[in-house]
């Protein structure tokens, strides 16, 4: 049998419920607003010369570098700089590990359905580097889309994506960091490489006798910009801001000049990690 619960109980019952959907709910912390609190910006880089490698004394130096520490400062936080392999960037962006990601990040849709993007701060391309030995009388890419030509990239970035696309029939062969890909190449046990410049360019430059540069044009141009969260507005706003007011002073386009348009930032490495061995 159905029992009939009396209209006075349900007011009692109603009365609670409509006195707590009337409290204001708490607003979602923002992340420019934990960042200020916490009085320190957390940075998360991949070892990929010029935009992030170990100097000398074993700092941290690059372009990236001195972006992170300019952001930073201009925002009145402490630069927390965190190094990572690039695959291991989105994961510890979404896990809440850093608060963004300055790493020659480039704009990809497949990238924005994980994190949201800033508005770009530096323009590069993707370019193929060459082997000399192995690669003697390619003169096509189609050349190179055969499965008996090794090509590698980093694994995790749009040059790896980029490869596959253009190269679908080529053994890929994925690395952790730019390091092992210019290893690889130089000691032939790939015949190309794919990656972002200007890493190509310094390699033929550094070892004009072991690998070349074949194409006058990138593969792709790209446009890089910082990785955060999604749905943390605030502080894309605050990087937008930073990227115009940065790039309308002069100061981004300087540093950009000195790491990609010079090669004086080669003093600062140990010599075994130059890209251009007689820079001293």
């Amino acid at each position: 049998m159905l029992s009939v619960v009396p209209r006075v109980t349900y007011r009692l019952l109603l009365v609670p419920l409509l006195a707590l959907l009337a409290l204001p709910l708490p607003a979602a912390a923002d992340g420019l607003d934990e960042i200020l609190e916490r009085g320190s910006l957390r940075i998360g880089t991949a070892l990929f010369v010029p935009w992030a490698a170990r100097d000398a004394q074993g700092g941290l130096t690059g372009f990236e570098v001195e972006v992170a520490r300019q952001l930073a400062a201009d925002m009145g936080v402490e630069a927390q700089i965190e190094t990572m392999s690039f695959e291991q960037l989105v994961p510890a962006l979404e896990e809440g590990a850093i608060d963004l990601i300055a790493a020659g990040l480039s704009v990809t849709p497949n990238r924005a359905r994980r994190i949201a993007y800033s508005d770009p701060y530096a323009t590069s391309g993707i370019t193929m580097v060459v082997n000399r030995e192995l690669g003697q009388g390619m003169t096509s890419l189609e050349a190179f889309d055969s499965p008996e030509v090794r090509i590698a990239a980093v694994r995790e970035t749009t040059a790896a994506d980029l490869v596959r696309s253009v190269f679908p029939n080529a053994d890929i062969f994925l690395l952790t960091n730019e390091e092992e890909v210019q290893t690889a190449v130089l000691t032939r046990r790939v015949l190309a490489a794919v990656a972002s410049d200007p890493l190509p360019e310094l390699l033929e430059l550094g070892h004009p006798d072991k690998v070349t540069v074949p194409l006058a044009e990138p593969l792709v141009r790209t446009a890089e910009a910082f990785g955060v969260r999604r749905g943390e507005q605030d502080l894309l706003n605050f990087l937008n801001s930073w990227i115009v007011f940065r790039t309308l002073d002069g100061w981004l386009p300087e540093r950009r000049g000195y790491w990609f348009g010079t090669l004086a930032w080669q003093a600062e490495l140990p010599p075994e990690a130059r890209l251009i061995p007689q820079a001293q």
